[in-house]
């Protein structure tokens, strides 16, 4: 620099500065060194030089002046905050706990060292201390949005949702423009099934980035529990387009066609979802479902085996396996699978259920009842289980136990309509037994008329021109199999054949018949008595 070089501290820090805001990086160095040279105790040459050090990621000799500034000035926080902020970017965790430990010491109203040293704690899963921390930089002000977030967290990791959902608003707050805070606050209007709020704050954190393939699959996610499908499939669909790996999106993708019954569209999206990740027996037992539902047997067995062989404490491939035994009348096969499935777990009341209507295609009804029972003891508010149960007590005359379990499966699901017509069909098969003798008030026959006298073998009694009936349970006619046929071809028509799991809980699920059955005959019987009632009443009155 020769003779132009300056002579003084702020001179050389001056221009130095000036350097270095115009990109000249070398030159603002070489002033930096200057100005300590002409002064080697001078704290501000040491901070400004630290300081540029730092910035350009030199921790080693920013480290330097910073420690000589705690020599220069031992009662000042800031060289303590930077060593520490250093010895953490190096993994020197004891080193950066140390001087985050001493700059509060030197200035305890400072929010910044507890907020770092909060953060220490929070990536060693103290978050106690963390917690502790992070809320005494809260209590002194501190601006900073992610300490906020981090507080966030911790409540999330604590199942405090509503504290949760506070933070995350008071990060918004401090930084409105940040993706991150606005998702993290949908995920808990999420999880707590707030759905709409949800959405709201899934777009807000699209509109801050429209890049976000995360924002868009998780606006999707609550979208789908929202049964909002072609939102979703829209939301999954861009989240693909930019870039996203994550499998569930094409599995939802494929649930999404399922609904539809777009089969072949959902098996190309299960097999992606297995090419991204084959380890996922749900992802098989998925595309094993489709297989079934096109009736292609085979196929479907091998995605079932495929699943058993990536978890083989799993039941659910050995129940549906089971199900294609059962489609194909292989009984014993079929029992064999849904044993191995029970001996899995016997508190699934799916494989109960199907071994009971195994039972009724052999046409062991009491077997049946006792796994139709069974299911039950295990999952009392299927209403399907209870429809079952009560079209096996039906067809052994066990009549008023059949209309217990009609009225249960309509106390779940008021809208289970094969059960309200199994119901309204036993009454109808409830044929009244004539008393042996009849007597009501009648006036006296003209002289030339012959007596009036009823068939006893089509007249039910009455007595005190009242008409009372038998409530026997036991009596039935002829017309009682042709109405139990009529009950077990609704069973058919409407029961799912095939039981869905999730691949994500695995928990099995029974969807509710959407196909409207064929409603029961009523008995022509007692049309036919109820017909001369109207007439007989109508002649000789009440």
């Amino acid at each position: 620099m020769g003779v132009s070089e300056p002579q003084t501290v702020v001179d050389c820090l001056t221009l130095a500065k000036k350097h270095k805001q115009e990109g000249q990086l070398h030159e603002a160095t070489a002033l930096y060194e200057r100005a300590i040279q002409i002064e080697p105790d001078s704290k501000a040459a040491h901070r400004a030089i630290a300081n540029h050090y730092f910035s350009q990621k030199d921790y080693e000799l920013a480290a330097q002046h910073y420690q000589t500034l705690t020599t220069l000035e031992p009662n000042e926080s800031f060289s303590y905050i930077r060593l520490g902020q250093i010895s953490k970017n190096q993994n020197r965790i004891p080193d950066a706990t140390s001087a985050f430990t001493r700059a509060i010491e030197l200035d305890p109203q400072a929010p910044q060292p507890h907020q770092l040293l909060g953060a220490i704690y929070f990536t060693q899963k103290d978050f106690s201390s963390a917690k502790s921390n992070y809320d005494k930089a809260v209590s002194l002000g501190t601006k900073a949005a992610w300490v906020h977030a981090q507080l966030g967290q911790i409540a999330k990791r604590q199942d405090q949702p509503q504290i949760v959902i506070a933070h995350f608003k008071d990060a918004i707050a401090l930084n409105p423009k940040n993706a991150n805070f606005h998702i993290n606050c949908a995920d808990i209007y999420a999880k707590q099934k707030q759905l709409d709020l949800a959405i709201r704050s899934y777009q807000q954190a699209i509109a801050l980035s429209p890049d976000s393939f995360r924002a868009y699959q998780a606006l999707g996610e609550a979208q789908f529990n929202q049964k909002d499908y072609p939102a979703a499939k829209a939301s999954y669909n861009k989240a693909i387009e930019l870039g996203t790996q994550a499998p569930w999106v094409h599995f939802k993708l494929g649930r999404i066609a399922e609904q539809t019954k777009d089969y072949d569209a959902a098996l190309a999206h299960f097999e992606n979802a297995i090419a991204l990740n084959g380890n996922n027996p749900g992802f098989h037992i998925a595309c094993g479902r489709v297989h079934f539902a096109q009736n292609h047997f085979s196929p479907a067995i091998s995605s079932y085996q495929q699943a058993t062989e990536l978890n083989p404490n799993n039941p659910a491939p050995y129940q549906l396996m089971g199900d294609i035994r059962l489609a194909q009348k292989e009984f014993s096969a079929a029992e064999s699978l849904y044993r191995q499935a029970l001996a899995l777990n016997d508190q699934a009341a799916i494989v109960p259920f199907k071994l009971g209507q195994l039972a009724v295609k052999q046409g062991d009804k009491e077997t049946a009842t006792a796994w139709y029972k069974r299911a039950i003891a295990l999952n009392p508010k299927n209403p399907q289980f209870h429809f079952h149960l009560g079209n096996m007590q039906a067809a052994q005359n066990h009549t008023d136990a059949a209309r217990a379990s009609y009225e249960k499966a309509l106390a779940l699901n008021p809208n289970f309509s094969p059960a309200r017509k199994a119901l309204s069909a036993l009454a109808d098969t409830l044929v009244i037994t004539p008393q042996p003798s009849l007597s009501w008030a009648v006036p006296a026959p003209a002289p030339t008329s012959p007596a009036f006298t009823p068939s006893t073998t089509s007249t039910p009694a009455i007595a005190n021109s009242a008409v009372s009936h038998s409530q026997d349970a036991s009596v039935q006619t002829s017309t009682t199999k042709t109405l139990l046929k009529h009950r077990e071809s609704d069973s058919r028509a409407t029961a799912p054949q095939r039981f869905q799991y999730s691949t994500v809980a695995q928990d099995e699920f029974l969807t509710e018949p959407t196909t409207a059955s064929p409603v029961a005959k009523r008995n022509p019987l007692v049309k036919l008595i109820k017909r001369f009632f109207r007439s007989f009443l109508a002649i000789f009155g009440r």
